[in-house]
């Protein structure tokens, strides 16, 4: 069946088959009313980090629900490629962590490819511990991605502090030698432990509760305004002083307040900037058109990358 404009295709579902999502999660994720990419089919992949278990897989079985194809992808570039050259119809790639802070290379990568941020997912973080055989007893290495090892070390060093720690690229692959290496422990999602046949040992190992992982929903349209929407814009600004304070002055002007503002280096150009700037509000909103027609006039150059619904708790004002 053809997809038809403004047919949601976001859907809150379980994590797992007999598995119910988190309630903050469920709050977390709005319906996304994305306009069909060129005729799209309702089953277009998705394309999510993976491999599958990780928490963008969550966060993409959150918003798309359990029915629609997903493809699997090695790395955030994999992502964007297979968006980008019409593989997927839309991506979902992790954006900032409440704990560690942006990924760059996301913010980079949507800069190069000139796709669209169509939504967002705030998904709560729970670390869980598994094993094989389901007990702490027998546990002789605990294998995770560096990050979750960083945000449960309160917890390992409590519950077992002599038990050596090995980082690896995901927590999914985590899962998968888990689940093939006796007194191996995993660390990682709900869904990890499905999927890979593990137990779970203990929940929520964080040691940050409110930790949680903030993604994009990648596309090629943009969604129309809801009322509750933000904007994401790239600005790269003259060398001189005060050309940030001049480029962001019509916001203080049109009454709208910073929800992020993010540095990252200009290639070819040494100690100077471009910065992504997240606003709560549409692009279409007329105090915004106002401000970024203004904006224009004092930065070399603008790029919009995107107005989509906000999520609850995606980001603080500035």
């Amino acid at each position: 069946m053809m997809a038809t404009s403004h047919t949601p295709i976001a859907a809150i579902t379980p994590i797992a088959p007999g598995l119910a999502a988190p309630q903050a999660a469920q709050r977390a994720v709005r319906l996304l009313e994305l306009a069909p990419a060129r005729g799209a089919i309702e089953r277009n992949a998705i394309a999510f980090l993976g491999p599958c278990g990780t928490y963008t897989e969550d966060a993409m079985r959150l918003c798309f629900g359990e029915t629609h194809d997903a493809m699997s992808c090695a790395n955030v570039d994999a992502v964007f490629d297979a968006v980008a050259h019409g593989g997927a119809s839309h991506g979902v790639v992790p954006v900032e962590n409440s704990t560690e802070g942006i990924v760059a290379r996301t913010l980079d990568l949507l800069l190069k490819n000139r796709l669209t941020v169509s939504g967002e997912v705030v998904l709560p973080v729970r670390h869980m511990l598994m094993t094989a055989h389901g007990a702490l007893d027998g546990i002789t290495c605990v294998t995770a991605h560096e990050q979750a090892l960083a945000q449960c070390r309160r917890w390992l060093d409590t519950h077992l502090p002599d038990i050596p720690r090995q980082a690896v690229a995901s927590n999914a692959q985590a899962a998968q030698l888990a689940a093939h290496s006796p007194g191996h422990a995993a660390i990682g999602s709900q869904r990890a432990a499905h999927h890979y046949g593990l137990r779970i040992v203990a929940a929520a190992i964080q040691d940050e509760h409110f930790n949680s992982t903030r993604f994009y929903v990648i596309g090629r349209d943009e969604p129309p305004p809801t009322g509750d929407d933000r904007t994401l814009l790239c600005v790269e600004l003259e060398n001189s002083s005060g050309a940030l304070q001049r480029v962001l002055a019509p916001l203080a002007e049109h009454r709208i307040p910073v929800t992020r503002l993010d540095a990252r280096p200009l290639r070819g150009e040494l100690w100077a900037y471009r910065f992504f700037v997240e606003l709560p509000r549409h692009r279409h909103d007329v105090q915004m058109a106002h401000a970024l027609a203004q904006m224009k006039r004092h930065a070399r150059t603008l790029v919009l990358l995107g107005s989509f619904p906000a999520a609850p708790g995606g980001g603080a004002v500035m």
